[in-house]
């Protein structure tokens, strides 16, 4: 009996020990549906019929909720995804897509884009997609161990017509996923 027992407090023991080591968590937040219907999600672009580049259109940073609670976590990996659509009406251009994320809603645009990425605006009435997708360096990991971040999207065209150039922005899909080395003890 006094045998039996001492094996079962050395297995508690190292199972114990086990569960108190480095492991990873992995989650995935859902960017888009914080954003999605409050009209952060769409930037509308009109250029005149002026051969050249606009000033950036940015759209108000939103505040994301992330993970709370993580106490000395730290966060090993980001990965962004997701995917935006230019829905041109008018015009040829090309356009350059920014995903800004900032600790508070003052600094958005003040940080170095996360992802950058372009795309064709027409000829015409067009629908262009593109594909969002980044790792973020470990300089840009540490701001999403807080509680919340913000997140902007700007957008800077190039008209190369004499044509007025018009259409939308629309996101369609925003993602991050985020590996955190849990430190539990």
């Amino acid at each position: 009996m006094r045998t039996m027992r001492l094996s079962f407090s050395v297995l508690a023991a190292a199972v114990l020990a086990v569960a108190c080591g480095e492991g990873h968590a992995i989650f995935d937040v859902d960017v888009y549906s914080f954003i999605a219907g409050s009209g952060g999600d769409t930037l509308h672009y009109t250029t005149p019929g002026v051969v050249g580049t606009t000033p950036p259109l940015n759209n108000p940073p939103l505040k994301v909720t992330l993970l709370p609670g993580l106490g000395s976590s730290v966060v090993d990996t980001v990965q962004v995804t997701g995917a935006a659509a230019i829905q041109n009406n008018t015009g040829t251009g090309s356009l350059s897509f920014k995903i800004f994320f900032g600790a508070d809603s003052n600094t958005v645009y003040s940080t170095t884009p996360i992802l950058t990425t372009s795309g064709n605006a027409g000829p015409g009435a067009d629908t262009t997609i593109m594909a969002l997708n980044a790792t973020l360096t470990s300089a840009q990991d540490s701001l999403f161990s807080q509680k919340q971040v913000f997140v902007g999207v700007q957008a800077v065209l190039s008209n190369n017509t004499t044509t007025p150039l018009d259409g939308r922005l629309k996101l369609t899909a925003l993602h991050l996923r985020l590996v955190i080395k849990d430190k539990v003890f």
